[in-house]
């Protein structure tokens, strides 16, 4: 990740909230700048910065909602699915490989144990706060 951030002139922040923003989009969710903000632990103001260079770099877009042109959302821009795919394209097919390698009971083993760690460290940090 931080190589593909260097490679787009991406600080940490800014990757953080551009993640932020894909995996609330491929869930089916919408991300407000305020809940971006709240995510990645920054003022508004400084989120309104993060904002404006990913949406200038093309990586998120301002979507206002029809029925409320108040309400902005935030969704993930082509520019960024283009070099995402190109960064972490090739990556896909080298894993995709590997895992031809294991049974499907052998992957189900993985799956289940990663998504447990997943889950323990997401809990772990929410009670950090």
């Amino acid at each position: 990740m931080h190589a593909f951030a260097r490679q787009h002139a991406l600080s940490e922040r800014e990757l953080t909230a551009l993640l932020a923003v894909m995996v609330a989009e491929n869930r089916g969710d919408s991300l407000t700048p305020t809940a971006l903000a709240r995510h990645i632990r920054l003022s508004s103001p400084a989120t309104t910065s993060v904002i404006n260079k990913l949406v200038a770099a093309g990586h998120v877009v301002r979507d206002r909602q029809s029925d409320d042109l108040r309400r902005v959302t935030l969704r993930y821009g082509d520019r960024a699915r283009e070099v995402g795919e190109a960064f972490f394209g090739p990556l896909a097919g080298l894993t995709d490989a590997h895992a031809e390698e294991f049974s499907l009971e052998e992957l189900a083993v993985v799956h289940r144990y990663l998504g447990g760690m997943v889950t323990i460290m997401a809990d772990h940090a929410n009670r950090l706060g």
